[in-house]
């Protein structure tokens, strides 16, 4: 079955302060949207609604299905690795992906096949009986990309993934994520435009809750001459 992601007009107010204004997008199957935007634009917000964190106004349909009518284990559709990637640095990776792996429903052999994917697609192989305290940043980021997957959801969404690692370890998430798209749909937030010009296929621009701009990617740069996708910001939403 085809996979389609349509996000209509979702808002969202915080005490009285409109955050997030009618946003709407639609994705495929092997799309992978960045979403580029100032601090404050309304990123994480979007990256929360479309993981059922947070009500919302608007709706999100999965596939026609409301994301608001869904049960429990419909929505575990979606996998999300939050910002500041919230591990259990105390447990083994492999005792980890157990737990997060119970938690969406997983165990035994089941668990046990999808542990030993994402295992080897993380590059996790040689490290899954170290504690997570005892790992680099980039390898605790790889620990979070694989729980936010271990489920094997539809969609895939990806809070700054990138945050903080060396330019080697960025180049491994790329790739990483790229890997992963080619069945999903996969959504991330980044203020590294370089990132977003190397990874996704659309982008869309945000500034105070609002869209101010969405394209795919190569058209946008064939638009604007082919310069570099954070002069393009600036042209659109400057200082």
């Amino acid at each position: 079955m085809s996979l389609n992601l349509k996000v209509n007009s979702i808002s969202k107010i915080y005490s009285s302060k409109k955050v997030l204004n009618n946003v709407s997008f639609e994705l495929n199957k092997g799309n992978i949207l960045g979403l580029i935007g100032k601090n404050g634009a309304g990123k994480s917000t979007v990256l929360k609604i479309l993981s059922s964190l947070i009500d919302f106004g608007g709706d999100v349909l999965i596939n026609q299905k409301s994301i608001k009518k869904m049960d429990a284990k419909s929505k575990k559709q979606v996998g999300y690795l939050s910002e500041n990637n919230p591990l259990y640095i105390d447990f083994y990776i492999s005792e980890y992906l157990n737990f997060i792996g119970n938690l969406n429903g997983l165990f035994k052999d089941s668990l046990q096949r999808r542990k030993k994917v994402v295992i080897e697609l993380c590059g996790l192989k040689n490290f899954e009986n170290e504690k997570i305290k005892n790992l680099s940043k980039g390898y605790r980021q790889r620990v979070g990309i694989a729980s936010a997957f271990i489920h094997d959801p539809d969609i895939l969404i990806l809070d700054e993934p990138t945050t903080g690692l060396d330019p080697s370890q960025i180049l491994e998430i790329r790739e990483l994520i790229k890997n992963l798209a080619k069945n999903k749909i996969v959504i991330f937030s980044s203020h590294l435009l370089n990132e977003i010009n190397e990874i996704c296929n659309k982008v869309i621009f945000l500034d105070k809750g609002n869209i101010v701009l969405k394209s795919n990617i190569k058209e946008l740069k064939n638009r604007y001459n082919n310069i570099s996708l954070d002069k393009i910001f600036n042209k659109i939403i400057p200082n």
